[in-house]
Protein backbone atom coordinates (compact mmCIF):
# COMPACT_ATOMS: atom_id res chain seq x y z
CA UNK A 1 0.00 0.00 0.00
CA UNK A 2 1.59 3.46 -1.34
CA UNK A 3 1.09 6.10 1.87
CA UNK A 4 -1.01 8.10 -0.66
CA UNK A 5 -3.42 5.08 -0.34
CA UNK A 6 -3.37 4.53 3.15
CA UNK A 7 -4.02 8.57 3.87
CA UNK A 8 -7.38 8.53 1.48
CA UNK A 9 -8.04 5.54 3.39
CA UNK A 10 -8.07 6.86 6.49
CA UNK A 11 -9.73 10.34 5.56
CA UNK A 12 -12.25 8.04 3.91
CA UNK A 13 -12.64 6.52 7.45
CA UNK A 14 -12.69 9.66 9.54
CA UNK A 15 -15.13 10.59 7.58
CA UNK A 16 -17.51 7.76 7.77
CA UNK A 17 -16.89 7.25 11.64
CA UNK A 18 -19.47 8.90 14.26
CA UNK A 19 -16.87 9.13 16.85
CA UNK A 20 -16.15 13.26 16.60
CA UNK A 21 -12.54 12.69 18.90
CA UNK A 22 -11.31 9.78 17.02
CA UNK A 23 -12.23 11.92 13.60
CA UNK A 24 -10.49 14.83 14.64
CA UNK A 25 -7.79 12.98 16.46
CA UNK A 26 -7.20 11.11 12.73
CA UNK A 27 -7.31 14.45 10.94
CA UNK A 28 -4.41 16.16 13.04
CA UNK A 29 -2.65 13.38 12.79
CA UNK A 30 -2.64 13.36 8.55
CA UNK A 31 -1.94 17.53 8.45
CA UNK A 32 1.25 16.43 10.54
CA UNK A 33 2.37 13.85 8.80
CA UNK A 34 2.11 15.74 5.37
CA UNK A 35 3.88 18.36 7.39
CA UNK A 36 6.56 16.35 8.48
CA UNK A 37 6.51 14.73 5.00
CA UNK A 38 7.14 17.78 3.38
CA UNK A 39 9.99 19.08 5.93
CA UNK A 40 12.06 15.57 5.39
CA UNK A 41 11.69 15.75 2.00
CA UNK A 42 12.91 19.65 1.51
CA UNK A 43 15.62 18.20 3.61
CA UNK A 44 16.67 15.46 1.63
CA UNK A 45 16.40 17.64 -1.33
CA UNK A 46 18.87 20.12 0.01
CA UNK A 47 21.21 17.78 1.18
CA UNK A 48 21.58 16.48 -2.08
CA UNK A 49 21.33 19.95 -3.76
CA UNK A 50 24.49 21.25 -1.29
CA UNK A 51 25.96 17.79 -1.87
CA UNK A 52 26.11 18.54 -5.53
CA UNK A 53 27.26 22.01 -5.11
CA UNK A 54 30.11 21.25 -2.74
CA UNK A 55 31.19 18.75 -5.88
CA UNK A 56 31.10 21.60 -8.01
CA UNK A 57 32.76 24.19 -6.21
CA UNK A 58 35.31 21.59 -5.23
CA UNK A 59 36.54 20.66 -8.82
CA UNK A 60 36.37 24.30 -9.85
CA UNK A 61 38.69 25.26 -6.80
CA UNK A 62 41.11 22.02 -8.49
CA UNK A 63 40.75 23.58 -11.57
CA UNK A 64 41.87 27.07 -10.61
CA UNK A 65 44.72 25.75 -8.81
CA UNK A 66 46.12 23.65 -11.58
CA UNK A 67 45.17 26.66 -14.15
CA UNK A 68 47.79 28.89 -11.93
CA UNK A 69 50.25 26.40 -11.33
CA UNK A 70 49.45 25.94 -7.93
CA UNK A 71 50.20 22.36 -7.69
CA UNK A 72 49.59 19.42 -10.69
CA UNK A 73 46.75 17.79 -8.94
CA UNK A 74 44.79 15.04 -11.51
CA UNK A 75 41.46 16.18 -11.79
CA UNK A 76 42.23 20.10 -12.25
CA UNK A 77 45.23 19.39 -15.01
CA UNK A 78 42.19 16.97 -16.66
CA UNK A 79 39.82 18.93 -16.57
CA UNK A 80 41.82 22.13 -17.98
CA UNK A 81 42.31 19.61 -21.18
CA UNK A 82 38.68 18.49 -21.24
CA UNK A 83 36.49 21.51 -20.11
CA UNK A 84 33.31 19.88 -21.93
CA UNK A 85 33.51 16.66 -20.25
CA UNK A 86 33.42 18.40 -16.78
CA UNK A 87 30.58 19.38 -17.83
CA UNK A 88 28.83 16.40 -18.88
CA UNK A 89 29.97 15.07 -15.40
CA UNK A 90 28.53 17.49 -13.49
CA UNK A 91 25.49 16.46 -15.99
CA UNK A 92 25.44 12.90 -14.89
CA UNK A 93 25.63 14.08 -11.46
CA UNK A 94 22.38 16.31 -11.53
CA UNK A 95 20.41 13.70 -13.28
CA UNK A 96 21.54 10.87 -11.12
CA UNK A 97 20.70 13.25 -7.84
CA UNK A 98 17.57 13.81 -9.79
CA UNK A 99 16.74 10.11 -10.27
CA UNK A 100 17.17 9.47 -6.84
CA UNK A 101 15.04 12.20 -5.30
CA UNK A 102 12.11 10.95 -7.68
CA UNK A 103 13.05 6.95 -6.37
CA UNK A 104 12.48 8.63 -2.93
CA UNK A 105 9.48 10.15 -3.77
CA UNK A 106 10.48 13.39 -3.54
CA UNK A 107 7.28 16.02 -4.52
CA UNK A 108 8.34 17.04 -8.22
CA UNK A 109 7.80 20.92 -7.62
CA UNK A 110 10.12 20.53 -4.39
CA UNK A 111 12.81 18.63 -5.82
CA UNK A 112 12.91 20.97 -8.79
CA UNK A 113 12.89 24.25 -6.81
CA UNK A 114 15.57 23.38 -5.01
CA UNK A 115 17.70 21.53 -7.43
CA UNK A 116 17.11 24.63 -9.32
CA UNK A 117 18.49 27.12 -6.81
CA UNK A 118 22.03 25.27 -7.19
CA UNK A 119 23.82 28.65 -8.59
CA UNK A 120 22.50 29.95 -5.04
CA UNK A 121 23.92 27.29 -2.96
CA UNK A 122 27.22 27.38 -5.09
CA UNK A 123 27.74 31.03 -4.10
CA UNK A 124 26.80 30.45 -0.42
CA UNK A 125 29.28 27.66 -0.23
CA UNK A 126 31.68 29.94 -2.18
CA UNK A 127 31.11 32.47 0.94
CA UNK A 128 31.38 30.05 3.79
CA UNK A 129 34.86 28.11 2.19
CA UNK A 130 37.80 30.50 1.25
CA UNK A 131 40.64 28.46 -0.22
CA UNK A 132 43.65 30.76 -1.01
CA UNK A 133 47.18 30.54 -2.66
CA UNK A 134 49.65 32.80 -4.50
CA UNK A 135 50.24 32.16 -8.27
CA UNK A 136 53.70 30.99 -9.09
CA UNK A 137 55.45 31.90 -12.36
CA UNK A 138 55.36 28.82 -14.69
CA UNK A 139 58.92 28.47 -13.88
CA UNK A 140 58.06 28.45 -10.43
CA UNK A 141 59.56 31.68 -9.48
CA UNK A 142 56.77 33.76 -7.36
CA UNK A 143 55.06 36.72 -8.19
CA UNK A 144 54.47 39.82 -6.10
CA UNK A 145 50.77 39.96 -6.80
CA UNK A 146 48.67 38.97 -3.29
CA UNK A 147 46.88 35.50 -2.08
CA UNK A 148 43.47 34.72 -4.26
CA UNK A 149 40.71 33.38 -2.88
CA UNK A 150 39.72 30.24 -5.00
CA UNK A 151 36.41 29.17 -3.47
CA UNK A 152 34.59 32.10 -5.37
CA UNK A 153 31.36 32.23 -7.62
CA UNK A 154 29.53 35.24 -9.12
CA UNK A 155 26.10 35.80 -10.35
CA UNK A 156 26.33 36.39 -13.80
CA UNK A 157 24.11 35.46 -17.18
CA UNK A 158 26.00 32.37 -17.35
CA UNK A 159 24.67 31.46 -13.71
CA UNK A 160 20.76 32.25 -14.45
CA UNK A 161 21.53 29.37 -17.73
CA UNK A 162 23.11 27.37 -15.53
CA UNK A 163 19.56 27.56 -13.23
CA UNK A 164 17.85 27.02 -15.90
CA UNK A 165 19.85 24.03 -17.03
CA UNK A 166 19.54 22.70 -13.61
CA UNK A 167 15.63 23.03 -13.91
CA UNK A 168 15.19 21.61 -16.71
CA UNK A 169 17.46 18.33 -15.71
CA UNK A 170 15.58 18.37 -12.13
CA UNK A 171 12.39 18.23 -13.72
CA UNK A 172 12.82 15.81 -16.48
CA UNK A 173 15.14 13.40 -14.02
CA UNK A 174 12.66 13.61 -10.71
CA UNK A 175 9.58 12.90 -13.02
CA UNK A 176 12.25 10.01 -14.29
CA UNK A 177 12.78 8.43 -10.82
CA UNK A 178 9.05 8.57 -10.12
CA UNK A 179 8.32 6.86 -13.08
CA UNK A 180 10.95 4.40 -12.51
CA UNK A 181 9.76 3.59 -9.11
CA UNK A 182 6.09 2.90 -10.00
CA UNK A 183 7.18 0.66 -12.78
CA UNK A 184 6.51 -2.66 -12.10
CA UNK A 185 9.13 -5.45 -13.48
CA UNK A 186 7.32 -8.29 -14.93
CA UNK A 187 9.72 -11.31 -15.42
Amino acid sequence: MRPEDWRKGMENEAASVEDAGWASDIRRTLRRARVTSLLSQGLLSLTAALALAACWLAVLVLISRAAWHIDTNPLGTWSLVNPVRFDLLFLGLLTGTGLALGWLRVRLWLGTVILTLTPLWIWVLSVLVRSEGVWHEPDGTLTNSPSYDFATYAFTTGSLIFSLGCLVVGLLSITAGTRLRHRKITP
